[in-house]
């Protein structure tokens, strides 16, 4: 009786153990579905450089330091992967957040001003892309592109001045595929007079333009909006 209880606990272990391998497996295969699933919406964050370095950048030696070879404009902030079409903000999908080689990063150094900002949309919202690192920063240079910067925010020497609407619709006329409403401008939760601190651009999983949702639109409410000049 002994041994027919060891083989039978031996059978009933062998199960299990098959059991197991079967959902991990199972498990395993979901994981990478997950990891493979593309977001269906986006949005593309350009900073208005000279803004953040006037306002929250003055440690920033990187982007704002008077030693820097170049001075910024429209710098891109990131690529920020969304879901439900735009109704929620997706950040830190995988953590910790897989490796990036200096190779990839410094490809994306022309456009993304510094590499800790390039590390850092990476890991908040490059592991939301379902791609590896180096095909989310070309995703977020190829939507960068698509994007033309009205000639008076090229590289201005002196404080531009405008409302909302007129900066929405120089992007318009020099964007003809792009409509008003997948524009929203950042200038922090002020009135009156503000500084523009950022443009975003509501984009669809296939980088085409598509309506802002109200989740996110921001609560810029200034009359009017001042572009500091590039140092």
């Amino acid at each position: 009786m002994a041994r027919r209880g060891k083989r039978a606990l031996a059978g009933v272990a062998g199960v299990l153990a098959l059991v197991l391998a079967v959902a991990g497996a199972l498990f395993e295969t979901g994981t990478e579905e997950a990891k493979a699933e593309r977001p269906d919406a986006y949005v593309l964050a350009l900073s208005w450089s000279p803004s953040y370095c006037l306002d929250e950048g003055a440690d920033d030696r990187d982007q704002c330091g008077t030693r820097r070879p170049r001075a910024y404009s429209f710098v891109t902030h990131g690529l920020w992967p969304q879901g439900d079409g735009g109704n929620a903000r997706l950040a830190y999908c995988e953590k910790p957040a897989p490796w990036v080689g200096e190779d990839v990063i410094a490809e994306v150094l022309d456009t993304i001003p510094t590499r800790r900002l390039a590390l850092h949309q990476w890991r908040k919202h490059g592991t939301c892309s379902g791609l590896d690192a180096a095909a989310y920063f070309d995703l977020t240079e190829t939507a960068r592109a698509r994007i033309r910067i009205p000639d008076a925010m090229q590289r201005p020497t002196a404080p531009v001045v405008m409302s909302q609407r007129e900066a929405v619709e120089a992007f318009v006329r020099v964007n003809p595929d792009l409509p008003a409403n997948a524009i929203v401008l950042d200038c922090g939760n002020r009135t009156g007079q503000a500084r523009l601190r950022e443009v975003r651009f509501c984009l669809d999983g296939s980088l085409a333009p598509r309506a802002c949702t109200r989740a996110e639109r921001t609560s810029c409410r200034a009359d009017t909006l001042i572009l500091p000049p590039v140092r």
